[in-house]
């Protein structure tokens, strides 16, 4: 999605997983990530703190409705953000 309006699509990444196998333990460190496209394929990675986005959960999907980001996480809640 164009997250700045600036007409360059940038690239809003989420993870985690909490039921691994037991040896490999959970991988919940990712909180959602936003990189920001200059218009030549470099994108800057924008710190958490600056994006408001806090995803401590399983996501699982993501649709962009309108200004919104709709995210859907594992056993929980829709988590709705507004561009």
């Amino acid at each position: 999605m164009d997250v700045n309006r600036d007409g360059f699509k940038d690239l809003v990444l989420f993870g985690n997983n909490k039921f691994n196998r037991i040896r490999l333990g959970r991988y919940d460190a990712n909180h959602g990530m936003l990189f920001i496209n200059d218009g030549k394929a470099n994108f800057k990675f924008i710190p958490s703190a600056g994006t408001g986005l806090s995803l401590k959960a399983d996501v699982r999907s993501s649709i962009i409705i309108g200004n919104r980001l709709v995210v859907g996480v594992n056993d929980d809640s829709l988590r709705i953000y507004k561009f």
